[in-house]
């Protein structure tokens, strides 16, 4: 299926740091149907404790031992009906499985005596007079009841199946309005579905499946909502929107008669990209999301109101747009492991660290009205974060890394204003920024100046084209860097500083205005002065 995004002005985590592979490495990646396809995976975990992969294949489900995790050894495969669309849960002893083309019904793999001996059957009820022929979706609550998305009954609204009283064999026992599913979610006995057409989320009470109850809906950012899962705590909702341009949305459920949107995710490059969001699941406290061709997305949730990526693996690295890539992530095995599937080339074993991430918030006022200041550029200059102000003059961002930064704050008709900020894991870092008009000193640069290891004078100031940067006293440092950055936080200048010298002459394009001149090394702010370009 597809998705998309929008919402009103608000403060949206959309920078972030990935690098293919950013804390998440490979142990094996599988590919025994290269001239067929895949789509989803789960996992299982047998009664001696030997996990497994569950692989959607276009003619099938595979199944793999995970034994040895560098090396997946196929333990069965189930021929099914062709589909694109294949989607496989668990409970108890059994595996289930779907499929949105064909007449395959429920598929249910008996895994009680795997791995050595793993069976299955082709389960196919009659609702009615219709035989259950194919499902988009499904999911398993804890009561073992299969709440089935898609279907060719009931309009494609969610229909509900009894696994727990007749294992391998579940039996119809409601089923929910007629509004299309597409994705759903079910933890006590509340059902919330991903109704993708409607661009919305619902919440149901399924307490009584044969007399299910409408509780709420709630639109999503780019209004097609594709999947949605609940954290632990049942506070929080998270939605993804499978369009081009799509989110990762963060909801307040607490009180489902007052829904409240949090914050909205998109990965570093994701936009520039085109990229498209999948699937997204909740686990002890971060988010794993599968997004084509970005590859898998780990994002720190224990801020929802400030979603921050902390870690990627791309198993697409082609820069190709659309519907390729990872189809699914599944981060729920005890051993930690993480599993992929890649559209193209299957399945993928990868080894994420769940590291929490350095939040730095706050608000930016005008110095002299106190009033706040909507759209205000928050950047480092080292540019793995860069955020804006909403109308209320808040800002909400973060990094994976730790560490010094120099942040950069920058509004039209203001001067721009630099900080050095220590950022640490798991840690919120709250800024009150007061700008003031252009034409007054930048009081907070000065201030920072004075606490740094050079003093930089820059004359003439204002200058032209050229202008002399001088020192307090002669370099000590080796491989140092003089950079000038605008206000809006973008390097237009750099030159390397050598050791030794106190004098560096600089030449930058650029348009008149207010700029910055940096002094750095590894990161660290050595001096900083700003200047006027006539």
């Amino acid at each position: 299926m597809n998705t998309s995004r929008f919402l009103p002005f608000l403060a949206l985590s959309v920078w972030h740091l990935p690098v293919d592979g950013q804390n998440i490495s490979l142990l094996a990646n599988v590919n025994n149907f290269p001239q067929t396809g895949y789509s989803d995976v789960w996992g299982y975990v047998d009664k001696n404790g030997l996990e497994y992969a569950v692989l959607g294949v276009r003619s099938g489900t595979a199944i793999y031992s995970l034994a040895n995790p560098r090396a997946p050894k196929l333990a069965a495969f189930v021929a099914g009906a062709n589909s694109i669309w294949r989607d496989m849960k668990s409970y108890g002893d059994y595996l289930y499985a779907v499929a949105d083309q064909g007449t395959d019904g429920i598929l249910a793999i008996d895994m009680s005596k795997a791995p050595d001996t793993i069976t299955w059957k082709f389960h196919k009820p009659v609702i009615g007079t219709i035989p259950l022929n194919k499902c988009h979706n499904l999911y398993i609550d804890e009561k073992g009841r299969l709440f089935l998305s898609g279907c060719n009954i009931n309009n494609g609204g969610v229909l509900i199946f009894d696994g727990a009283s007749t294992p391998g064999t579940p039996q119809y026992i409601g089923g929910v309005n007629t509004r299309y599913s597409h994705d759903n979610f079910s933890r006590n006995d509340t059902l919330w579905s991903a109704d993708v057409y409607l661009g919305e989320f619902s919440v149901v009470d399924v307490s009584t499946p044969r007399a299910p109850r409408l509780l709420a809906t709630q639109p999503t950012s780019s209004r097609f909502t594709h999947n949605c899962w609940l954290s632990d705590d049942g506070k929080y909702l998270f939605t993804t929107d499978e369009k081009t341009f799509g989110t990762v949305d963060a909801f307040d459920v607490s009180n489902v008669e007052d829904i409240q949107f949090l914050d909205r995710f998109s990965p570093k490059g994701a936009k520039e990209n085109r990229a498209i969001p999948h699937n997204t699941h909740y686990y002890k406290g971060f988010l794993a999301t599968s997004w084509y061709t970005e590859g898998v997305v780990l994002t720190d949730a224990h801020r929802p109101q400030n979603l921050v990526e902390v870690g990627r693996y791309d198993t697409y690295p082609e820069s190709k747009q659309g519907f390729e890539g990872c189809w699914g992530a599944y981060p729920f095995l005890p051993s930690g492991l993480l599993l992929a599937s890649d559209i193209s080339t299957g399945l993928y074993v990868l080894q994420p660290q769940y590291l929490r991430a350095c939040y730095l918030e706050g608000v930016v006022r005008d110095k002299t009205t106190n009033l706040p200041i909507a759209g205000a550029q928050v950047r480092t200059l080292s540019a793995d974060l860069a955020e804006s102000t909403d109308l209320e003059g808040v800002f909400r961002g973060g990094r994976a890394q730790p560490g010094a930064v120099t942040v950069v704050i920058a509004a039209g008709g203001y001067i721009s204003d630099t900080l050095g900020v220590e950022l640490q894991p798991g840690v919120v870092k709250e800024l009150n920024i007061l700008l003031e008009k252009e034409g007054a000193t930048p009081t907070s640069t000065r201030e920072m100046a004075r606490h740094l290891k050079y003093e930089l004078l820059v004359s003439p100031n204002p200058c032209t084209e050229n202008c002399q940067a001088t020192l307090s006293q002669p370099l000590t440092e080796d491989r140092a860097q003089l950079e000038i950055w605008n206000r809006l936080g973008q390097r237009v200048a750099s030159i390397s500083a050598a050791k030794g010298n106190s004098q560096f002459l600089l030449t930058f394009p650029g348009p008149p205005g207010m700029y910055w001149v940096r002094l750095h090394r590894n990161g660290q702010t050595l001096g900083v002065e700003t200047l006027v370009r006539n």
